[in-house]
């Protein structure tokens, strides 16, 4: 069975590139292009794991993570947070939301893959 990844960011051109090397890999993708719909989606289609972009038009991406966290349905989905901030301690503040990777933009789709690909495997 192929892993299921929910990709969640406001921009279309770096969802869809995302998108597309994932699904090259092999993977099911689902998207989303905002906070709202990323927990609907991650709650009713239960991805394998969420790469998602911090700066979200409606729900913070922290806030996002935070709630996916304390769900049921969503508490042990390994989350991946992408940012083009670079404001602080991205990875620490990663943590304290309990999330396993943090890239910054630009970043290579490549290691995005594989990124999951280490993840995926644990």
């Amino acid at each position: 069975m192929k892993a299921k990844i929910l990709v969640v960011d406001d921009e279309d051109g770096l969802r869809m590139l995302l998108r597309d090397n994932l699904e090259f890999q092999g993977y099911d993708v689902i998207e989303a292009e905002n906070g709202r719909e990323a927990m609907e989606l991650a709650w009713r289609d239960r991805p394998d794991l969420v790469f998602i972009d911090i700066g979200l038009p409606d729900v913070d991406g922290w806030e996002v993570c935070n709630r996916l966290r304390k769900d049921p349905r969503s508490k042990d989905t390994p989350l991946v947070v992408t940012t083009g901030s670079v404001k602080g301690d991205v990875h620490a503040e990663g943590r304290k939301h309990g999330v396993e990777h943090c890239i910054l933009k630009p970043y290579d789709p490549l290691d995005a893959v594989r990124v999951a690909r280490e993840i995926l495997k644990r």
